[in-house]
């Protein structure tokens, strides 16, 4: 009953459990609640939460948004009142970049398509590869049709389905371990 808002990512960190971005706007309406999405996994390449309804969409523009691992930066995104009312906190707090980050970040976001569609290729790739290797036990990408949201990763996301996957390995913390120690770039 004291609830105020209903917070979401649209893909969850490290599964990749996909947020029905239209029931959860059922869901705050029936509530009366605001409903606030993180996008950072997707991006707004991928996905814009609030034309599903999101009143406030966050990402941590350090990932897909700044692209380059250079900047520090967080983005609070909605309509002109909510950033009005936001703004007003925010800007109270100290809570705005610097030129420079913002300069590094206004960069990152001009190549925010090219590397997206790069990111979906690569990991559809890894996804496919590592759903028919007989040492994989599962993987979760919204891309495969093995995904437990596959429908929803099709309703939602028309330009991709991210470069972020997880995946498990058969056995144990040993073949995990061996796993990991064994990766090379």
């Amino acid at each position: 009953p004291n609830s105020k808002l209903l917070f979401a990512e649209t893909a969850t960190n490290p599964n990749m459990y996909l947020a029905d971005l239209a029931a959860l706007r059922r869901l705050a309406d029936e509530h009366g609640l605001q409903l606030i999405i993180d996008n950072t996994f997707l991006s707004p390449y991928l996905l814009r939460p609030v034309e599903y309804g999101a009143d406030l969409v966050v990402h941590s523009a350090t990932k897909y948004l700044g692209g380059h691992g250079d900047t520090v930066a967080g983005v609070v995104a909605g309509s002109k009142e909510r950033m009005r009312q936001a703004r007003l906190k925010l800007d109270s707090f100290g809570q705005c970049p610097s030129p420079f980050n913002s300069w590094l970040l206004l960069r990152g976001i001009r190549t925010l398509p090219l590397r997206m569609r790069q990111h979906n290729a690569n990991a559809l790739a890894l996804a496919t590869f590592l759903e028919s290797h007989p040492a994989v036990e599962w993987v979760r990408y919204p891309g495969l049709a093995s995904h437990p949201q596959h429908e929803v990763a099709l309703a939602q996301l028309t330009a991709g389905f991210g470069g972020m996957l997880s995946f498990k390995v058969h056995g144990g913390a040993e073949e995990m371990y061996r796993f990991c120690n064994g990766v090379e770039l």
